[in-house]
């Protein structure tokens, strides 16, 4: 049994309703009539329809890089340790990271260790500068805004990061969740 060609599409002129004629191609095709509704579109209604699925995409693209905080860096896992401490438990450790880009920027992460290295876990860290300038390990007074990271991670959470942190006390905190506790670590006020 042979495989019918595609039909080959030849519309009457659309400024008048009536119908596409469609013919198959070779022997043995039937002739197909369909008919339709449409008043000729012509290229302003192609242009206008370009034209809008471009602004929807435009709009969707700037709703997507709109909710990044500003005042935040891309942060990463490195840099000079300022802070690290595993959680009593070994399950995690909670490590503040500096640089001296943008007035100084500090980020932190918090890694899965021993039984829950390489497992699924809700796993959370924040880093924010504190108002204070001296008196490392005092609990701190928050200014500014925070950066966040959670979810289920199987290795960390993180990086988070806050600029402008020179001359400043950073306090960091993260956790994860295991076995139906919390395990959790705050830093409080390093980096002075």
């Amino acid at each position: 049994m042979r495989t019918p060609s595609r039909p080959v599409v030849h519309p009457k002129p659309a400024t008048r309703q009536g119908h596409w004629l469609m013919r198959g191609h070779g022997e043995g095709h039937r002739v197909i009539k369909i008919h339709y509704r449409e008043v000729d579109r012509g290229t302003d209604g192609f242009m206008k329809r370009m034209l809008s699925m471009l602004t929807a995409l435009v709009t969707v693209a700037a709703g997507l890089t709109a909710g990044a905080p500003a005042a935040q860096a891309a942060g990463s896992c490195s840099g000079t340790v300022t802070y690290s401490q595993v959680q009593s438990s070994g399950l995690g450790e909670l490590v503040i990271y500096y640089n001296s880009s943008n007035g100084g920027t500090n980020s932190a992460c918090f890694y899965h260790r021993g039984a829950a290295y390489g497992k699924s876990a809700p796993t959370f860290v924040q880093i924010y500068r504190c108002a204070e300038r001296s008196n490392e390990g005092a609990h701190c007074t928050r200014s500014g805004s925070a950066d966040t990271d959670s979810g289920d991670f199987s290795y960390h959470a993180g990086p988070v990061a806050v600029t402008g942190t020179a001359n400043y006390c950073v306090e960091a905190v993260g956790y994860i969740g295991w076995a139906g506790q919390r395990h959790q670590i705050y830093s409080r006020r390093q980096g002075c």
